[in-house]
């Protein structure tokens, strides 16, 4: 029994070291929540808030439901594995459905593929999306018999596009990309009202990069629970 004391104490201090000395990068998830609907949907909404604000050491960047659904979409933020752990028990034990995907920042992506720097200057993303049309775009760009030399210009030249909306239209979004995703899948929030956001893609299906995409109607989320937009 002492030794098997003695064993449990040395594991965890073994682990607390690994959490103290993992990089300080901070690292970016996004995070799909289905909570069970076993009370009123204004109470179970407000219980995914209270559980997304609840842990220290994650941060909420972006957090939106999904008009019609019990559903909440958000952009987390923390700095080591260890942080997450608690969110993570948080929301098992509130009994939440939850997909979790590592993303790749927008800046980080543009500054890879080498954006233009001075309509990356122009153009810098918002720090918060809210409007009465929101929507989520989950788009997989594909572009088949090509190099990857090939794909990552193609990419480039859609990314720029995106971004002359965003300087000269006055364009509010925000862009994510899934990390190791490939075909790149990106995930977009667009305040656009609904004829925009219709005729929104076509410009960039202009070939040979191809678009798949899904788009969902969402509110930011302090919006719902504060009822704005509906005084």
């Amino acid at each position: 029994m002492a030794l098997l004391k003695y064993l449990l104490f040395g594991a965890a201090l073994c682990l607390g070291a690994w959490c103290e000395n993992t990089e300080e990068e901070e690292q970016l998830f996004f995070v799909d929540i289905v909570p069970s609907t076993d009370h009123d949907l204004r109470t179970v909404m407000t219980s995914v808030n209270d559980v997304l604000n609840s842990v220290e050491g994650v941060t909420v960047i972006q957090a939106f439901k999904v008009v019609g659904k019990p559903r909440v979409v958000a952009i987390l933020k923390f700095g080591a594995l260890c942080d997450w752990r608690p969110m993570e028990e948080a929301l098992s034990a509130a009994g939440f459905s939850v997909d979790v995907k590592s993303l790749y920042g927008e800046l980080d992506l543009e500054t890879d593929l080498k954006v233009d720097k001075d309509l990356l200057a122009k153009a810098p993303p918002p720090s918060n999306i809210s409007g009465d049309f929101i929507y989520f775009l989950d788009i997989t760009l594909t572009m088949s018999g090509q190099t990857g030399s090939s794909y990552k210009e193609e990419l480039r030249s859609c990314l720029e596009l995106s971004l002359r909306y965003r300087a000269n239209a006055g364009k509010k979004f925000l862009n994510y990309n899934i990390l190791g995703e490939f075909p790149i899948q990106m995930l977009f929030f667009d305040v656009a009202n609904p004829k925009v956001a219709e005729s929104l893609l076509w410009p960039f299906n202009r070939g040979p990069l191809a678009m798949e995409v899904s788009m969902t109607r969402v509110e930011n989320f302090a919006d719902y629970l504060n009822n704005n937009y509906c005084n």
